[in-house]
């Protein structure tokens, strides 16, 4: 006879895959979008969603030079570092930029609050 409160049998453990720091980083990056925040925001608070963005969905699908993203924003910046190429906001100077991936800049990415058009 089995009793159930004590039964011994044991329970295989499921292991999620060890996620890369930058894999990490970019899932941290598309929850803030999902959930309408600016990504920069997890690293500069004050930096804040453009209200034309509220209620719209983006992802890395959705075609080049969409208005209000921070590729068609004139504050985006391509800076060249030994060799690599590499998307900043210039908006307040080096204020937005870490000398690491964590400030680089996805051209999908939701326009911020300071997002201005290129003329």
């Amino acid at each position: 006879m089995t009793d159930g409160l004590f039964d011994m049998t044991p329970t295989p453990v499921v292991e999620e895959p060890k996620l890369s720091p930058d894999r990490r980083r970019t899932q941290r990056q598309a929850e803030a979008v999902a959930a309408g925040r600016h990504p920069l925001g997890l690293i500069f608070p004050r930096i804040t969603r453009h209200p034309d963005t509220k209620g719209q969905a983006y992802s890395p699908a959705d075609p080049k030079g969409r208005d209000l993203t921070c590729g068609s924003c004139v504050w985006r910046e391509r800076d060249e570092y030994h060799g690599r190429v590499y998307a900043k906001c210039s908006k307040d100077g080096d204020r937005r930029v870490t000398n690491g991936a964590a400030s680089d800049l996805r051209s999908w990415w939701p326009g911020c609050s300071d997002w201005e058009a290129w003329t």
